[in-house]
């Protein structure tokens, strides 16, 4: 039978998470026509046996293995090799859907068939306390930012250029997000990106296969913060955000064919990348790399700011030499 939904769960060491997520999964309309695909990354804990259970139990479930460890990108590009579904959906391990997500999603998807992509808002909680944090569309603030045509039952078509928005704000993520498997048309993650993984996909499935996005402010998601995630606050996840984003945005501008607003954006996002990033690098004691983003920085613009960060990483340097067992030399 043809399977109406392909789900790509990536995993590593996520034996205290992966069930609650699989039940979540299990619980949804649809699940008898789904495949579920847990992806294992090279786990050494009792991951691949708890996937195991469920598969014996539920023929829907697959466990696939990845000979090396390759990320969660890298994790869902195999799910998304192996995907037979019509639609594509995400669920990372530590994360659960609400029951109504792929009901929501697939028969609205069903109904507007020249929509490739449809997104929801989803719940912020913290995974140790479970305290309710907020909801995303309420933290992100991009409602009002996007040019949309309401559909019925609530869901709003994108209209407007969300490159534009998603280069200033990752307004959605892969857990709330279903996609129609045409519309992919080989496109695959980075698997070079540790963090905006989210956004880039989406950037490639707007630019590059001229996807239509919809999306419906209801929660269909909880998405568990955790304290030493990529999306914490500190200074080295500061430093992969900066690092990833030098990345993606240097690829759209060698890459695209871009208007001249377009281009005048992402080379003043690059100036802002290259300046955070050295910041952080100095921050870390690691002169070397806080002097070579600062020099990149140049490459967008000449500013006092510029200026000010370079006396600061020799005025560090200098410190650090009479002093060097009072900072933290990290070589990141």
């Amino acid at each position: 039978m043809t399977k109406i939904v392909s789900i790509i769960v990536p995993t590593y060491n996520a034996g205290q998470f992966i069930g609650s997520a699989l039940k979540s999964i299990l619980k949804q309309k649809y699940i008898d026509e789904c495949q579920v695909l847990v992806i294992d990354d090279g786990s050494t804990d009792d991951t691949r046996g708890i996937v195991s259970g469920f598969s014996k139990d539920f023929p829907q479930v697959t466990c696939l293995s990845n000979l090396h460890k390759k990320g969660p990108s890298g994790a869902r590009n195999t799910g998304i090799l192996m995907a037979e579904g019509k639609y594509i959906a995400f669920l990372d391990a530590d994360d659960i859907w609400l029951d109504n997500h792929l009901k929501e999603g697939i028969d609205f998807l069903e109904n507007y068939v020249d929509i490739d992509v449809v997104f929801f808002n989803f719940k912020l909680v913290d995974f140790t306390t479970k305290k309710y944090l907020n909801d995303w569309f309420s933290e992100c603030k991009f409602e009002g930012e996007l040019e949309v045509r309401n559909l019925k039952d609530n869901f709003k078509l994108i209209c407007g250029d969300l490159f534009d928005i998603l280069l200033d704000k990752s307004c959605l993520h892969l857990q709330s997000m279903i996609v129609r498997r045409s519309a992919m048309n080989g496109i695959l993650f980075d698997e070079d990106i540790r963090i905006s993984e989210d956004r880039d996909f989406a950037i490639k499935l707007f630019y590059d296969s001229k996807a239509k996005f919809a999306f419906k402010n209801i929660q269909t998601v909880v998405y568990y913060r955790h304290e030493n995630s990529l999306t914490s606050n500190s200074i080295e996840n500061s430093i992969v955000t900066n690092l990833d984003h030098i990345k993606l945005f240097s690829g759209y501008l060698k890459s695209y064919q871009l208007d001249p607003g377009k281009i005048n954006k992402l080379e003043n996002l690059l100036y802002e990348r290259y300046l955070a990033g050295s910041y952080c690098f100095r921050l870390l004691n690691n002169h070397r790399k806080a002097l070579e983003l600062l020099g990149a920085s140049c490459k967008y613009r000449i500013s006092v700011s510029q200026v000010t960060e370079l006396i600061k990483i020799f005025i560090s340097m200098l410190l650090w030499n009479i002093f060097p067992r009072k900072g933290k030399n990290n070589h990141y």
